[in-house]
């Protein structure tokens, strides 16, 4: 699924390349095919806007991160905070950043990942 505020001018808009293919890509590979039969895999792309931030989020419900050890050593989540830190050198900043939020259920049970990518807004 995909939402995608109604405020972004998805035309004159600009992300980083491939800043969020790692994420989508372990979603489904570490979160959503691992779930088999337990439940429906959903993987939702959210764009969001503020008044200092497009926030890019992708949220699974699957297995979880802590069910998957590798994930946490993904080479491609390492190339995503170094394109970030390389960002906040270029503009002189720390405002682009990542979160990385492990889901669970009332009982503490993993229930999928949600991932943020908050990149500073040009115009802030």
């Amino acid at each position: 699924k995909f939402e995608i505020d109604s405020s972004i001018d998805i035309d004159n808009t600009n992300i980083p390349s491939l800043i969020t293919q790692p994420f989508v890509e372990n979603a489904i590979w570490h979160g959503l095919i691992p779930l088999r039969s337990k439940r429906i895999g959903v993987l939702l792309i959210r764009v969001l806007f503020d008044k200092d931030f497009l926030i890019i989020e992708i949220e699974d419900n699957g297995v979880g991160r802590l069910s998957d050890k590798k994930i946490s050593d993904s080479y491609g989540i390492k190339l995503v905070e170094d394109k970030l830190n390389y960002l906040n050198r270029l503009t002189n900043s720390i405002n682009n950043y990542l979160q990385i939020i492990d889901l669970k259920n009332d009982f503490g049970e993993s229930i999928g990942t949600l991932i943020r990518i908050y990149l500073e807004n040009e115009k802030s």
